[in-house]
């Protein structure tokens, strides 16, 4: 026996009031396509959102990394410190003839190297020009991402534009008193400490301090000259070292923190 189905979107019968009839089946389209919409809006929002969260490790992770080059610059700008202390004792003597010596030179070689960390800015690039910001629940978050990324771009920028330039004056007075090719071999002894946060060890500082040097000239303006590079140079390792440095590594210590408590990266 088989049983008569009646569809709402079969034609009106006779008597059938045809309004009622085409107003359901606009209203049943009218669903289906809202359906679909907010499904596929839905999936593009989850897409969206799990991406977001893909950039956010992602800048953990190089957050991370940049705690790690800023506590090492922090602790070179006090090697920077106590190096320069040194020199410019040595330049400011009253016998500067007599206390010149190959560690003399290993500390002005310092004068022709710059030390500014660059917060790496891939991962953080991109999180605020996709939008996926926000996605962030968390509003003190996002300030400090946006607070972060005008840092860099400003801040450090600024400061290393300013070594550049200085770097060309400081070259300048330095070739003028000391002698070229001795500071030349020093500075790939100089290079690798600086930037592994190293000191000459004991015994070869002793030889060098133990072994005199000639400067070109002992003109006092000369010597001035490189005497106020230095104490320029000792005075930013100081700010940076004690202030500046500090400040943006609490702050990269505070984002990474938001960003673990936002998504569990620590979990994942």
């Amino acid at each position: 026996m088989e049983i008569e189905h009646k569809y709402y979107h079969d034609a009106p019968e006779k008597g059938e009031k045809k309004w009622k009839h085409y107003a359901l089946e606009f209203f049943m389209l009218f669903l289906a396509i809202t359906a679909g919409f907010l499904t596929e809006n839905l999936r593009d929002h989850m897409v969206e959102k799990e991406r977001a969260k893909e950039m956010a490790v992602g800048l953990y992770y190089e957050l991370a990394e940049d705690s790690i080059q800023i506590s090492k610059a922090i602790e070179r700008k006090k090697l920077l410190i106590s190096v320069l202390s040194s020199l410019i004792e040595t330049l400011d003597s009253v016998e500067v003839k007599k206390n010149t010596t190959l560690l003399t030179y290993y500390q002005a070689s310092f004068l022709m190297e710059v030390d500014m960390p660059v917060p790496a800015n891939a991962n953080l690039d991109q999180l605020i020009n996709s939008g996926s910001l926000r996605y962030f629940k968390n509003r003190k978050l996002v300030s400090d991402i946006s607070l972060w990324d005008n840092i860099i771009s400003i801040k450090f920028a600024e400061r290393q534009e300013t070594d550049q330039k200085r770097l060309i004056e400081e070259i300048k007075a330095v070739n003028r008193v000391f002698r070229p090719v001795l500071i030349d071999s020093m500075r790939s002894i100089t290079f690798n400490n600086l930037f592994n946060g190293i000191n000459l060890n004991s015994d070869i500082r002793e030889a060098f301090a133990k072994t005199p040097a000639k400067l070109i000239t002992y003109n006092v303006e000369y010597i001035s000259e490189v005497i106020g590079w230095a104490s320029e140079r000792k005075r930013n390792a100081i700010v940076r070292s004690t202030s500046f440095l500090p400040a943006q590594l609490e702050l990269i210590r505070n984002l990474m923190k938001d960003l673990n408590g936002e998504f569990d990266i620590k979990k994942d």
